[in-house]
């Protein structure tokens, strides 16, 4: 999937790495942002991204820090006024939580929590204010079984 020449002279306002920001610069972003695309769309792994989207491991670990630090909410809050680029940057939303959902599921395994059944889809998730809080206190200070039912102490 490609960014029309449009699209990414609306998004790339609001990406780090260019001349206007402090930091590392990065002259790759449309090409790593297509790359995600692509793993969107063709239902791949990390390990079958084509070598013209750059190193693997790179990408994926730039895709795992603007995850966590809520760059693509962000991004996609800032273009909602485009309906096709919005949508777009929304699958990236949703994929960034999928990722998230999983890497759940991976650390309370190796904590010792038995995962009873699975997370729920990210689509359906409905979390009032106070239990959304409730949920992140409890990950963030390791208390699985008492924040979600989907983990169950061994």
């Amino acid at each position: 999937m490609n960014i029309r020449d449009d699209q990414w002279e609306r998004l790339s306002r609001f990406l780090p790495g260019a001349n206007r920001f402090p930091g590392p610069r990065s002259d790759n972003n449309r090409q790593f942002i297509e790359a995600i695309l692509w793993l969107i769309h063709s239902r791949k792994s990390w390990v079958d991204l084509p070598a013209r989207f750059g190193l693997k491991n790179t990408l994926y670990v730039r895709f795992k820090r603007w995850n966590e630090n809520g760059f693509w909410r962000q991004l996609a809050a800032a273009v909602d006024d485009d309906s096709e680029l919005a949508t777009l940057i929304a699958q990236i939303v949703v994929y960034g939580g999928l990722c998230t959902s999983k890497a759940l599921q991976r650390a309370a395994r190796k904590k010792g929590f038995e995962i009873t059944k699975p997370l729920p889809n990210l689509k359906t998730i409905s979390f009032t204010s106070e239990s959304s809080t409730e949920h992140w206190l409890g990950l963030v200070e390791g208390r699985f079984c008492n924040t979600h039912e989907a983990y169950k102490c061994k």
